[in-house]
């Protein structure tokens, strides 16, 4: 090892050890005395300090091994490393929900159903469940996940979000009955910030496509630092589009029991919807916009390159469940913004639509399954309790396995 790897492993076990107690204190105190306990932003404070906790035992872990060889690990390792790979995730969603909070307290917006203690319990059980499943991406044997893999990570997430989200909206009408007013906000905010996470979700997948089928050379940062930006404000903007609908102000004003929208009665809910519906159609657009790039790249490249790009073929499978996935949820956010007017005068047609706008959550998966061949045999395997099966990732193929035609010179 050399002499400043040496200094830099000392270093961190002597921040881990003295800020370590540090934090552990904070949380015993804000948990302990009674005038931190009923206060939310130190409630926050709290999640913020586990990660802390967790973070700073990944760096001791870290440091630890680099001095001494010989205790060396390799399930510790990858803990170590998937817990500091993580952090960056959960520490920037807790200080998006405290700064969320600061708004709220200092412009002393009402929260009349669920009060303040509700809504941060939501955004930071949310911040968490991204927090954990990236630190469990990272930690299985399969580790170092492609990128659209991660990306899908959160596509799945957002999409079990909005399947629990229906399955409360269906029960509710099926009882008439609105069960209890937390669950009706909650429900309807979940509904509607969906549609901005699944859209955002795909225009990153679409963007990733266009960098892994052109190869395009990102020097400034590496491909991974982008898409992980990306897919961080997507879930800032998810969250914050959430945190929305669940005041007063921005409720989504729908009643599950009688299946009937009450008109808007705040500016801010008016501005909201404006906004969210005008940017999952710009998110779909910009896909599109990927999409149609990719085709004309691929028939350019065919007409004055002879020598063939190599991409793996599974990327190009990828690529391929992207486009049905981008076409299904494109195809409806279109139809519910431009054809409504036309739609509500037909009963079965409008109720055809929504059936088909229940199932946005289970296009992915089912995608997957159809696509990939891999994805398919570790599915079967995980069903059937058997060891999954080695998959092959030295297989390749050129852009022209698409079958895009040559051009033909006038």
């Amino acid at each position: 090892m050399y002499e400043e790897e040496r200094v830099v492993s000392i270093l961190r076990l002597v921040i881990s050890v003295a800020l370590l107690p540090l934090n552990i204190l904070m949380i015993w105190l804000f948990v302990t005395r009674t005038e931190y306990r009923n206060i939310v932003a130190f409630k926050i404070m709290i999640c913020s300090g586990l990660i802390d906790i967790l973070h700073l035992l990944s760096q001791f872990i870290a440091g630890f091994m680099d001095l001494l060889p010989i205790f060396m690990n390799r399930a510790l390792d990858r803990a170590s490393q998937s817990l500091r790979i993580s952090m960056w995730l959960g520490m920037s969603g807790m200080i998006f929900v405290l700064a969320l909070n600061r708004v709220i307290v200092v412009t002393e917006m009402k929260l009349r159903i669920l009060g303040k203690p509700v809504i941060f319990y939501i955004l930071s059980a949310m911040v968490w469940l991204l927090y954990a499943a990236t630190t469990a991406v990272h930690i299985t044997n399969e580790g170092a996940l492609s990128n659209p893999f991660k990306i899908m990570i959160s596509s799945g997430i957002i999409d079990v979000v909005h399947l629990l989200a229906q399955l409360l909206n269906a029960l509710m009408s099926v009882l008439q009955d609105n069960i209890n007013e937390v669950l009706e906000r909650l429900t309807g905010a979940l509904l509607m910030s969906s549609w901005i996470g699944m859209t955002g979700m795909i225009f990153v997948l679409s963007l990733n496509r266009v960098v892994v089928v052109t190869q395009i050379k990102l020097k400034i940062c590496g491909e991974e630092v982008i898409f992980y930006i990306l897919s961080a404000l997507v879930w800032l903007w998810y969250m914050s589009t959430t945190a929305i609908h669940l005041t007063d102000e921005g409720a989504f004003d729908y009643n599950f029991a009688t299946n009937s929208t009450r008109r808007f009665n705040t500016n801010l809910r008016a501005v909201a919807l404006k906004i969210e519906s005008t940017a999952s159609l710009v998110l779909c657009s910009m896909s599109l916009l990927c999409y149609v790039g990719i085709v004309v790249w691929m028939i350019l490249h065919k007409k004055f390159i002879t020598k063939h790009i190599k991409i793996e073929r599974r990327e190009s499978r990828i690529l391929i469940q992207a486009v049905v996935v981008f076409v299904y949820i494109a195809t409806l956010r279109y139809l519910w913004q431009f054809a409504l007017k036309h739609i509500w005068s037909c009963p079965p047609v409008l109720d055809t639509l929504i059936i088909l706008t229940h199932l946005v959550a289970g296009v992915n998966p089912i995608s997957y399954l159809c696509f990939n061949a891999s994805v398919r045999q570790n599915f079967i395997a995980l069903l059937t309790f058997k060891k999954p099966a080695q998959g092959q990732s030295d297989k390749w193929a050129t852009v022209s396995v698409i079958n895009v035609p040559a051009v033909v010179p006038p």
